[in-house]
């Protein structure tokens, strides 16, 4: 159902939430493929649905606010990371853009709206 859809969405974007502000990892490869729909497991609240996949492009910056955050450095791939029609539009402008929180965001948005 759509509703479910939608809830697989959220769980994804809160566990891209959770790796970023408290683990210190940015995704960078945001996409209909790397989010998983996984009915909640007895014990688990109803909103857990989604399951985020696939860190082969993730980044480890340090948690924000605790420790220092080199966002500004390259990952050290050669091209652009991600999923072409789910990358944000900067990134995809000019690929010498450094991967930020708010392009994956922009990339969950492309995820709903497709």
């Amino acid at each position: 159902t759509v509703e479910a859809v939608l809830q697989t969405i959220l769980s994804a974007f809160r566990a891209h939430k959770e790796l970023y502000f408290n683990r210190g990892i940015l995704h960078r490869d945001i996409s209909i493929n790397n989010i998983l729909h996984a009915p909640p497991k007895e014990g688990q609240p109803a909103t857990t649905h989604g399951l985020l996949i696939d860190l082969d492009y993730g980044l480890a910056l340090g948690v924000p606010g605790t420790t220092p955050s080199p966002v500004h450095e390259r990952s050290g791939v050669p091209h652009r990371t991600g999923t072409l029609p789910f990358m944000a539009i900067s990134v995809l402008q000019d690929s010498r853009f450094p991967h930020r929180y708010h392009y994956d965001v922009q990339s969950f948005l492309f995820v709903t709206l497709w």
